[in-house]
């Protein structure tokens, strides 16, 4: 009879106890979070006008509030949990976007995700920060960590009304004077949905998700934080390195197909895609870029006659002073273009086929990228390249007799043979046309006896080491005709610019910035032309006469 009863017992202090386990884990799923605490609210204007989050397969929040507040003014809490609104499916490690727009200029955004469940926004939780939104949509960003763990979790955006960025990391429940908070439901899932490079905008900027990428948002080790469009399409990736970059803002320019390939002031092609990403705060030390395109980008520039290019491993970038969306390479006063080799090159796992990105190591600070072929030719010059020799400069030109002749200097020519000066016609297929024997000069020029047999020519030069090591200079190309030169003047100008054998009526004209400018000549004489430019702001320019580009100062 004991025995019957101590099963009893045990029985009832098991049930006890599977009700105790039942009403804890029910307590901690339904955990209690703080209510957020201001003291006017949204009453002066700073508001969540809307919020949207795009997860993934067409999973969305999308809450147009508009001009209301949330029941109670002053306490300005919203708690859409149970609101009925789409529930997000956020997958760890990759970006996602959404639009925020708020009632001023004045208000600073910041997100959590209570990624553990335990009912508190922690610091390690906080995943943008401060971020300024304002009364027009903008695209932002939030990077969900590694290792977030699955299942259904609250997400909260806080918004604090402030003249400056606050100087301190806004509190998930603390009071403030202006503002207003919401609560939404968001689903931490293992989709393995393939990542797509964006296809952005033919001829036009594209505005890239704006994200904060510092120690404050956890993303600035060594993770990849991907830029995405507003579809979550990758741009590119950063990895920080710890480096607090603070605001980043993206864009993206993609030329129109349907135009002919890009070429910089020296004669390089270069991609239809290029990249700007402006920073709040310049990096302290080197950071990692991932660089993605679109295969067919690639193809255009492969089928072009002498862009360089034939396989991933010939592309190269060229970094400008730009931080503001450019669509084309200009070199910006005072601040000297960044040539760098790609480190490596993949193709996206799981992408869409055949879409690619490169690796850029170790790069120092962020403007405006762009892709081409071997080297840079701005200005006609090499900036250099891995290379058994330090090529300085590389460039062609027409001789006293119109014949091309080609000039390169260089440096450090150790243990080194000489130079094979190949030609093509086409910008494919070079042969050899000359060798001329390393003479320690480091100065040397070669004539082409045949210089008109087409009416491009293309030439590249291989540089070979005693131990017959070898490798190739970038390409550069003439166009033969026997034209005179063209000559700018005066330079620089104040009001009427004066251009002297240019066989052309209209001419563009191009600032630091990329803009362009097309000016009618006012007149028609046998050899010079004359455009009234006393409109356009002092600074640099550059006119295109031709296929050329002529620098100058407008005073």
């Amino acid at each position: 009879m004991k025995n019957v009863n101590f099963l009893k017992f045990k029985a009832i202090c098991f049930f006890v106890s599977f009700i105790a386990l039942l009403s804890f884990q029910y307590m901690a799923n339904a955990a209690v979070y703080c209510t957020p605490l201001t003291v006017t609210g949204c009453s002066s204007g700073n508001k969540i006008s809307s919020f949207s989050l795009r997860g993934e397969s067409g999973t969305i929040i999308s809450n147009n509030s508009g001009p209301a507040c949330s029941p109670v003014p002053s306490l300005a809490y919203s708690d859409f949990t149970n609101s009925g609104f789409d529930i997000p499916q956020l997958q760890p490690s990759r970006t996602y976007s959404g639009f925020l727009n708020t009632g001023t200029q004045n208000d600073y955004v910041t997100i959590w995700i209570d990624l553990n469940n335990d009912g508190t926004f922690a610091d390690s939780e906080r995943l943008l920060d401060n971020l300024n939104i304002g009364s027009s949509n903008l695209l932002y960003g939030i990077r969900i960590p590694n290792g977030a763990q699955f299942g259904q979790r609250r997400l909260r955006v806080r918004l604090i009304g402030s003249f400056t960025k606050p100087a301190t990391l806004t509190d998930p429940c603390a009071a403030y004077d202006f503002g207003e908070t919401e609560d939404y439901l968001v689903e931490i899932v293992n989709t393995n949905n393939p990542a797509i490079v964006a296809g952005g905008t033919s001829g036009a900027c594209l505005n890239v998700a704006q994200m904060t990428i510092n120690s404050a948002s956890n993303n600035n080790g060594l993770a990849a934080t991907y830029l995405v469009d507003s579809d979550n399409n990758y741009v590119a990736a950063i990895f920080a390195k710890s480096n607090n970059l603070g605001t980043v803002r993206p864009s993206l320019y993609i030329n129109n197909p349907a135009n002919p390939l890009r070429q910089d002031l020296g004669g390089r092609y270069y991609m239809d895609r290029n990249l700007t990403i402006a920073v709040e705060t310049q990096p302290v030390g080197p950071y990692d870029l991932f660089y993605y395109y679109k295969d067919s980008e690639l193809s255009r520039l492969i089928a072009q006659a002498g862009s360089g290019v034939s396989q991933p491993s010939n592309l190269a970038t060229t970094k400008t002073g730009n931080d503001v969306c450019a669509n084309m390479i200009l070199d910006v006063v005072s601040i000297p273009n960044f040539f760098k080799y790609a480190d490596n090159y993949l193709v996206v796992p799981g992408s869409m086929i055949n879409d690619r990105y490169l690796i850029f190591y170790d790069l120092t600070s962020f403007s405006s990228f762009f892709l081409h072929g071997g080297s840079t030719a701005l200005n006609g010059e090499d900036i250099g390249g891995p290379l058994p020799v330090n090529l300085l400069s590389f460039s062609v030109k027409k001789s006293e007799k119109l014949l091309n002749q080609i000039q390169w200097q260089v440096s450090n020519e150790n243990k080194f043979a000489g130079y094979e000066i190949q030609k093509s016609e086409n910008g494919n297929v070079f042969n050899k046309i000359g060798f001329i024997s390393t003479s320690k000069s480091e100065s040397y020029s070669y004539l082409d006896q045949n210089s008109a047999i087409s009416n491009i020519s293309y030439y590249r030069l291989k540089m070979i080491d005693t131990d017959g090591k070898s490798n190739f200079s970038r390409i550069i190309q003439i166009k033969n005709e026997t034209d005179f030169d063209v000559n700018i003047f005066p330079n620089p100008v104040a009001s009427i610019l004066v251009i002297e054998n240019a066989n052309q009526d209209i001419f563009e004209i191009i600032n630091s910035r990329g803009q362009l400018f097309k000016y009618q000549s006012i007149t028609n004489s046998t050899n010079k032309k004359e455009i009234l430019i006393g409109s356009l702001p002092s600074g640099q320019y550059f006119v295109k006469i031709g296929q050329f580009y002529k620098k100058f100062v407008k005073n």
